[in-house]
């Protein structure tokens, strides 16, 4: 709940899931509080500096560096002191790009945004603990989630065929002799694993669970098409092709064409590929059918949700193979491996604690590869095995 003293004049910095909670809270009980809404990424551009085209072309122009490597600079960039020599290759020729770019301009910095945060009490929600790096330039109060100490029970199965078959069969028990709401069911973090098997048993039972398969621009016939148009007519004439087609991809393509609005598209030919490449087709949401959506999704009290592969990959780790290893992290004074992995594991236990109806669940073996129980919640947790049977037909 939205308090309205405590709130207002507020900057809250929020994923676009919680964004939305807070703006139904308030419009159900018919608040109107003056907060200013942020993610974390667009606070950290504002509060720093960003940068386009012009900065990822000097890079690639007069250092040789491909498109994804200066980005990858650019994005590590505010890390550094330029009045430091930190005696260490890498580090110094951050600084060295660094220094170059802001003689040349073009890293991009917003004069208005400490007028606008001036005076606003800033809260930061929906992310969890933060890295120390991120606590210092924001300076505000942070909601991490609250731990609810709780039993969990993982249902474990031999193959991934059993363990989708629970699903299905819990969540027909849910809709069909409970009287849940099926748009109140999710199914959470899922991987490639379970696509084929969501696709099969969506055929056999009464409702759809969504599968989401994150294709990219690049794949598609009409953005091939989108390419070879660029070498041999004008902007204006692929932009009236492109107007032509009632499509999604149609639609993210004419976005491209007017992100680069001083070029022509043969100049600058190589960062629409690289686009191509990054930018993943959206889906449309449906109603009616068991929603797919990723950790840290928020939930209400009364939603069901299911996580498969709650194994021992769960939550993904990460490794020391970031463009800053831990090397320099400590030279940054930013978090190395081990602390953000230590972060990741308490935001997961404090999330998942979270969330109300929750059913966790993996298989010890999908055909390539053999799991392990996830040791994430060690003491809260307990195991029923489950052995499969036959999947009712519609």
């Amino acid at each position: 709940d939205v308090n309205e003293k405590e709130f207002e004049h507020s900057l809250l910095i929020c994923p676009d899931s919680y964004k939305r909670k807070v703006l139904e809270n308030l419009s159900a009980n018919k608040k109107m509080i003056d907060i200013h809404f942020l993610s974390l990424s667009e606070f950290r551009k504002r509060k720093t500096f960003d940068y386009d085209i012009r900065s990822i072309q000097f890079l690639k122009d007069e250092y040789g560096l491909s498109i994804s490597n200066a980005r990858e600079i650019l994005e590590n960039l505010s890390y550094v002191d330029v009045d430091k020599q930190y005696h260490n290759e890498k580090a110094d020729q951050l600084v060295f790009y660094r220094k170059k770019l802001e003689e040349k301009g073009l890293l991009k910095q917003d004069p208005l945004f400490e007028k606008l945060i001036k005076g606003r009490r800033i809260f930061v929600a929906g992310y969890g603990l933060l890295n120390k790096e991120d606590e210092r330039l924001i300076k505000g109060t942070i909601f991490p989630y609250e731990f609810r100490k709780k039993k969990y029970k993982v249902h474990t199965f031999a193959q991934i065929e059993e363990e989708v078959l629970f699903i299905y069969e819990r969540i027909n028990t849910l809709v069909y002799e409970e009287g849940v709401d099926i748009n109140k069911i999710f199914v959470m973090n899922v991987s490639e694993d379970y696509y084929s098997y969501f696709k099969r048993f969506n055929h056999y039972y009464p409702f759809t669970i969504e599968v989401k398969e994150e294709d990219t621009l690049i794949g598609t016939g009409l953005a091939k098409k989108f390419l070879s148009w660029i070498d041999t007519l004008s902007k204006q004439e692929i932009y009236e092709r492109l107007s032509q087609e009632d499509s999604q991809v149609a639609l993210k393509l004419i976005s491209l064409i007017n992100a680069y609005p001083s070029y022509k598209l043969s100049q600058v030919k190589d960062f629409i590929e690289e686009d191509l490449k990054r930018t993943k087709l959206s889906f449309v949401k449906q109603n009616n059918l068991v929603h797919q959506v990723d950790l840290y999704h928020e939930f209400d009290e009364d939603e069901y949700v299911f996580l498969p592969g709650f194994n021992d990959r769960f939550p993904q780790m990460k490794g020391d193979t970031d463009y800053i290893d831990d090397k320099m992290a400590r030279l940054f004074d930013l978090s190395d491996t081990e602390e953000k992995n230590a972060l990741i594991k308490e935001n997961v236990r404090g999330y998942l604690s979270s969330i109300n109806h929750l059913y966790l669940s993996y298989a010890e073996r999908s055909p390539f590869v053999k799991y392990e129980f996830s040791n994430l919640l060690s003491d809260e947790r307990s195991e029923e095995r489950r052995v499969g049977k036959e999947c009712r037909s519609r």
